[in-house]
């Protein structure tokens, strides 16, 4: 019997762009899957927008929170109703490629050493692509000085793995880096990832996005970089490394964000 894939997604007010995401998911080539979309209290007509496919596709489930828990408490709600033997992830402002789900689950069918794979990201925005998110293939421990080494929206993760780290923790500190705090629990555990060096999955990434990161979130980061630091048994002398996102946060925004163009500017 062929496998199962779960796709969650947490939605909050992304009506304008959600029927491209999740048309994305409905022209994958490999049909096996059920999507699971959570809306966590939007104001918008977000909510709608996905009821209106899960009318149309059996496969769609879509649920609700009361209030606005956050994504790690969408995401875990999605998990929980899930039946797959993977879980998947997608944005609802972003688009996964055609063959994106086929070609990671073949890669985790065939490579059995690893938990989870990512890929590369196209950068697009309503101009259309403009960037590129490479990823290394293999990160180990040392890579997370540098911040997260997997993108979070393109990642596929065997359901019994990330049963073994109880999903997302759910923390005022792993608001924004939900997925920075679940890779270093599952590498504490040894349980490691790929990255796919094909860009599978595009982003949407504006002057806008590069504003949100707030100081108390770099703060926040910073306090899941030391627990994690301390899960993975990093050495003391890679501590001081986590002071980067802080310090970063003193630094004008004009240039944050021309840096952060720069660097994902295709080369």
């Amino acid at each position: 019997m062929a496998a199962k894939i779960s796709i969650i997604m947490g939605i909050y007010n992304c009506s304008k762009t959600l029927d491209a995401s999740i048309l994305s998911i409905i022209n994958q080539t490999y049909p096996n899957w059920e999507f699971i979309i959570c809306d966590d209290g939007s104001s918008d007509d977000s909510y709608q927008v996905a009821k209106k496919y899960e009318r149309k596709d059996p496969r769609i489930k879509v649920i609700k929170n009361n209030t606005n828990l956050g994504l790690a408490a969408s995401l875990n709600n999605c998990f929980a109703v899930s039946t797959g033997d993977y879980v998947a992830r997608q944005d609802g402002d972003d688009v996964s490629e055609p063959d994106k789900l086929e070609k990671q689950l073949d890669f985790l069918e065939q490579n059995s050493e690893f938990a989870m794979v990512g890929t590369w990201m196209n950068v697009f925005d309503e101009q259309g692509e403009w960037g590129l998110v490479r990823t290394k293939a293999q990160p180990n421990k040392i890579d997370f000085i540098f911040g997260s080494p997997f993108c979070h929206a393109t990642m596929m993760i065997r359901r019994h793995d990330l049963e073994k780290v109880n999903a997302y923790r759910v923390s005022k500190h792993t608001m924004r880096c939900e997925d920075y705090d679940l890779w270093m629990r599952m590498y504490a555990v040894d349980l490691k990832g790929y990255n796919i060096a094909a860009p599978l999955y595009k982003v949407r990434i504006d002057h806008h996005t590069f504003t949100r990161r707030k100081f108390k979130d770099r703060l926040f980061s910073m306090c899941v970089g030391w627990k994690g630091y301390r899960l993975m048994r990093m050495p003391f002398y890679l501590y001081p490394f986590l002071f980067r996102s802080v310090l970063g946060g003193v630094v004008p925004q004009g240039i944050q964000t021309l840096y952060q163009q720069m660097k994902l500017r295709r080369r």
